[in-house]
């Protein structure tokens, strides 16, 4: 891998997603660590959780102090929103009911 990978995490059996902040840049990989897709980002991406049932990565940007909802099918940035300073790690909750 190139650059500065700082977490891999494993999308699916096949998949794994490498964040890496010196390119600002998501990256997927086949699991023989062959590049498949890099999506530039706006801020450095510091953590990545998972949508527990859809294809989507919510990625904590360091710099611009928000997550950037990325859909996983199409590669791109789906959404995202604002956060406090620093966002590092993420979870998703259930929204009340």
């Amino acid at each position: 891998m190139g650059g500065d990978p700082l977490r891999v995490y494993t999308v699916d059996e096949d998949r794994l997603l490498a964040t890496d902040i010196t390119a600002n840049t998501i990256t997927l990989y086949s699991t023989a660590l062959r590049p498949i897709r890099s999506l530039k980002l706006d801020g450095i991406p510091a953590a990545v959780s998972f949508h527990p049932h859809r294809p989507l990565a919510y990625v904590s940007q360091l710099g611009t102090n928000s997550v950037a909802v990325v859909d996983l099918e199409r590669f791109t940035v789906a959404g995202g929103f604002d956060t406090g300073p620093e966002p590092d790690s993420s979870a998703l909750l259930p929204a009340a009911r």
